[in-house]
Parts: C-alpha cells; structure tokens; sequence
C-alpha cells in the first residue's frame, strides 16, 4: 500500500501537465498497491523507462536495467540513478541474453508501439521462464470515453497526437499474450468513464492554455482536482485503462 499519500502525490506532480498528473496519480497508486511488491526479485527491466521518475516513485531499490530508445531522456534517467544499467535500444530488438531478466516493467508503453507483436516476443525471449511481465495500457473503452462522446475525427485526431496504436479488450490481450507464451495471473481496470473525461478536459485546457500563453494549468488541478484523487481505486468490470500481471509459460 502506498503509505504516504501527500509524499507520493508530491512525487507524481513531477510529471508536468495536470493531465499526465491526473492518469499517473491514479496508474502509480494501483501499480504500487497491486503488483510491484511481485517485481521484489532477481534482475528487473523498466521497458520504455523515460526518464526513470515511474521507477523511482513505485520501486524501493534499483531497477537493473532502463530500456529506452530517446537519447534525451535517458540522459535524465542517468542522472536520476534509478538504474544500474540505462540502455539505448529499440524495444524490438533488445541487446539483453536470452532469459537474462526474472521480470520486465513497462507503464503505458506499449500503447504507443505500433510492431506490438514483434515486442512481445522480445520480452518473452529475455525473460526466464515463469518470469513476471507488468503492464498497463489502453483498452477499448479509451475511445468510447472521449469528453466527446465516440465522435469519430476528435478521436482519431487525439490518438494521432498521442502516437496510440491499440487499445484491447481483457479478451483481446489473453489472446495476444498467450500467442507470445504468457498467461494473464492477475488484471484490474482503472480509469472510469468519469476520470477519462476529467483528464480529457485537462489535456484539451492545458493544450489551449499554453497556446494561449496562459499558465493557471497546474493551478486548476491543485485546486479542484487534486484531492479527489487521493483515494483512487481501480473501477470494476471496465475502464479506459488496465494493468496486467502475466507469467512466462
């Protein structure tokens, strides 16, 4: 459980947009909560790891390896510390040995990756047998959710923005995972048709904000939004988002 809630929202504020504050606020107290203490073993790759603020906030040691493949962010990712080994690489052909990880990481990465398949099988060739793949990503409810409704071009031009290539059913990635040898142990939704319009009307703000030159952004979440999520919970039988704990078989 996450302890100190102030500590950790102070933390999660370091991502920026009060969008992105909104999603990882609720994405990092669940992960926390739910499946990192299964990650408490043997060599650990953080996929798609950015700058490292998500390993830094959800793991209590260092993280063996950090894969990215934005030389910039990396550069921050080093100076954070939060790994032993920070790699450049594409997530589709990783310079790791075979079964060389007990488990791999990744925070809504794979989403934005448009060879999914080709990664996949990436990950289950690093990964020891029985070893542990962590994930959250979109489902199909995302687009259904819009602030719009599921108008058609906002939708389209939103995933363009955000360089999203999928968003799956539970359904869809049983049948995915099992193709590349895993198998689902343990899943929960988050992200409510409530919540996902919340942070669409924050990414569309802060959008028109910074265009306009405005910058009250950050002001608006502290002071109307901050508190409500505090408490965050995953949301049942669906939501706009997922984590998924799944096993090398």
């Amino acid at each position: 459980m996450v302890k100190d809630l102030d500590k950790f929202f102070s933390q999660v504020e370091a991502c920026g947009n009060p969008e992105l504050i909104l999603l990882r606020s609720i994405e990092l107290k669940l992960l926390k909560d739910k499946f990192i203490n299964k990650l408490d073993k043997g060599r650990i790759l953080d996929l798609g790891c950015g700058g490292g603020l998500v390993a830094e906030i959800l793991f209590n040691k260092k993280i063996d390896y950090g894969l990215d493949n934005d030389r910039l962010v990396l550069k921050k990712a080093r100076k954070r510390g939060i790994y032993k080994r920070v790699i450049l690489a594409d997530a589709r052909e990783m310079p790791l040995k075979n079964g060389v990880c007990e488990g791999v990481f990744s925070n809504c990465v794979l989403e934005h990756i448009k060879e999914l398949d080709v990664v996949l099988k990436e990950v289950n060739r690093v990964l020891k047998k029985n070893g542990l793949l962590v994930f959250t990503s979109l489902t199909d409810e995302f687009k259904k959710y819009s602030i719009l409704g599921n108008w058609k071009t906002y939708t389209v031009f939103r995933d363009r923005k955000l360089d999203h290539y999928h968003g799956y059913s539970l359904k869809r990635w049983r049948e995915k995972l099992l193709k590349h040898g895993f198998k689902i142990v343990d899943y929960y939704y988050y992200f409510s048709q409530t919540t996902t319009r919340w942070w669409d009307f924050l990414m569309l703000w802060s959008w028109w904000m910074n265009k306009v030159g405005i910058k009250l952004d950050f002001w608006i979440y502290r002071k109307f939004i901050y508190r409500k999520f505090l408490k965050a919970k995953a949301v049942g039988p669906e939501g706009a988002m997922i984590g998924i704990l799944a096993k090398k078989i």
